[in-house]
């Protein structure tokens, strides 16, 4: 078993290494494994920014209805 790195950046090299020797049929699993991380990192993103905004009064009705009026001019559905 390996010991821990020195630091967290240290396992990129090792982590390359290893999707290296993983048969092809892996592949496909080891990139689903880093969609879904990706996919957990933008949502937590998703949610402060969300809380963020809540905090600074910024998701009222009325400045939602405008952000909708807004992007609608810039680029309509119809």
């Amino acid at each position: 078993m390996n010991t821990l790195p020195q630091s967290l950046e240290d396992l990129r090299p090792e982590l390359i290494e290893t999707v290296r020797r993983l048969p092809a049929q892996q592949l496909l699993t080891v990139r689903d494994c880093l969609l879904e991380l990706e996919i957990q990192r933008l949502a937590g993103e998703i949610d402060a920014e969300f809380d963020r905004a809540d905090d600074a009064g910024r998701l009222s009705p009325e400045s939602i209805e405008a952000s909708i009026r807004a992007f609608r001019e810039i680029k309509p559905y119809r």
